[in-house]
C-alpha cells in the first residue's frame, strides 16, 4: 500500500493539546468543522487533518484561517474506522501533545469552548482517561451507554441514565459516565491515544478496555459539537478494515 502524503508542513514542538480530525470524502462538511474549531475553540496549538482515503484528496481554502497550523495527511486507500483512527493518531502523536481533542468531520462547536480548565481536570484526576464534548440531553437513553458489552455490564452502564448531574465552576454541568467511544468529540490524555487508538480496534472494543483498565469519562453538559450530517455516507469497500 503506498504511504501517505503530509502538505508539508512540519512538527512543531511539544504541544499542549492538538486537534485530530478524520475525514472521508465531505470536504464541505470538515472545513465547516475545522472553521469551527478556529472560531470557537481555544487552546489548541495545532490541527491535524487524516484524509481516510477519499476519492478527491481533501484541500483547505477559505474561510480557513492559520493555514501555517494545520497539517493535512492524505491515505491513498481508505482502512475503514478503526485503520483511519490508527493513521489519524499516528499523525497526531507525532507532535508530542499532552493531551488530543479527537473529532470526526462532521461536527461542529456551536458554542465557545475554553480547554484549559478540562486539560487541568485531566492532569489532576488521574482516573480520567476521556471527556466527552457531543451535544446530549440531560437524561439521555439508556441505549446511548449500550455498546455491546456483556449483559451485566450494559446494563449497568445504561442504568447511569439516573446519576446525577454535577456542576463545577470551571467546566460547567457534568456526569461520569460510562459510555462507548463512537464518533463523539473528547479530550483524552496522550497517554490514552497511544494505548488504545493505534490498534484499529473497533469502538466496542476501544470502550471494553478502556474501562476495563480503570479509566473513566466525563460528559459534559449540555456539550459544544453538534453534529451537522445526520447519517455517515460510509459504504464498506472489499478492503474495508476494523
Amino acid at each position: 500500500m503506498a504511504a501517505d502524503q503530509t502538505n508539508g508542513t512540519q512538527p512543531p514542538s511539544p504541544s499542549g493539546c492538538i486537534a485530530a480530525i478524520l475525514t472521508w470524502n465531505d470536504p464541505a462538511s470538515c472545513l465547516a468543522t475545522v472553521h469551527a474549531l478556529q472560531t470557537h475553540v481555544t487552546g489548541i496549538d495545532h490541527i491535524v487533518i487524516y484524509d481516510n482515503g477519499s476519492i478527491d484528496p481533501f484541500a483547505l481554502f477559505a474561510p480557513v484561517t492559520n493555514v501555517d497550523r494545520i497539517t493535512i495527511v492524505r491515505g491513498p486507500t481508505n482502512l475503514g474506522a478503526g485503520g483511519g483512527v490508527t493513521r489519524l493518531m499516528q499523525a497526531t502523536l507525532i507532535y508530542d501533545p499532552k493531551t488530543i481533542l479527537y473529532i470526526e468531520d462532521d461536527f461542529v462547536c456551536r458554542r465557545p469552548l475554553a480547554l484549559a480548565p478540562l486539560l487541568a481536570l485531566l492532569a489532576r484526576d488521574p482516573f480520567i482517561g476521556r471527556i466527552a464534548l457531543g451535544e446530549r440531553g440531560r437524561r439521555p437513553k439508556p441505549a446511548y451507554f449500550t455498546f455491546g458489552a456483556p449483559p451485566n455490564e450494559t446494563a449497568q452502564a445504561a442504568a447511569q441514565v439516573d446519576l446525577p448531574v454535577l456542576h463545577d465552576a470551571a467546566l460547567g454541568d457534568y456526569q461520569r459516565l460510562r459510555l462507548g467511544w463512537s464518533n463523539y468529540p473528547c479530550v483524552i490524555p496522550a497517554v490514552v491515544a497511544r494505548r488504545y487508538l493505534l490498534s484499529g480496534w473497533t469502538e466496542t472494543r476501544c470502550a471494553k478496555e478502556f474501562y476495563a483498565d480503570g479509566w473513566e469519562t466525563i460528559s459534559l453538559l449540555p456539550g459544544h459539537f453538534t453534529q451537522i450530517r445526520a447519517h455517515h455516507r460510509l459504504r464498506a469497500v472489499p478492503d474495508w478494515r476494523y
